[in-house]
């Protein structure tokens, strides 16, 4: 049986960095349906030195 590669750790920062970098879209979007006025509450959990870390590990 031919199994796929496992993915690098780099892939997989780069899929978690995607995935997390548009958050206030996402949240704003019919689906979540947050106000705007709500985001500050929930940047400190999406937004710190850690993203831009990871930028820079992903180039």
């Amino acid at each position: 049986m031919n199994t796929p590669p496992l993915p690098t750790t780099t892939q997989v920062l780069a899929q978690v960095y995607a995935a997390v970098r548009d958050w206030r879209t996402l949240a704003l979007s019919p689906e979540v349906g947050l106000l705007a006025k709500e985001l500050d509450d929930f940047a400190p959990t999406f937004e710190y030195a850690q993203m831009d870390a990871a930028r820079g590990l992903i180039g």
